[in-house]
């Protein structure tokens, strides 16, 4: 089975979105409405989540959040 890459900060908004529909809900669990604004075909995670006023750590933990839900979608 062939892994997937690591979600970094630097990915697209859409991009994960499109690859991982059930990331709609992490963004929504931290009052990020991205999922919705055709911005986020041209925004990164990064631009996206600090642009918004939240903190590196938030962004990191969003991050890992990704990551664990690329993982699990893997083991499916």
């Amino acid at each position: 089975m062939e892994q997937k890459s690591v979600i970094t900060r630097h990915h697209m908004i859409g991009e994960v979105l499109r690859e991982y529909p059930d990331a709609i809900e992490i963004f929504m669990d931290y009052g990020i409405h991205c999922v919705g604004c055709h911005i986020s075909e041209y925004e990164t995670l990064e631009q996206g989540i600090l642009g918004h006023g939240f903190l590196e750590e938030e962004l990191e933990d969003i991050l890992k959040e990704l990551n664990d839900l690329q993982k699990d979608s893997e083991t499916l």
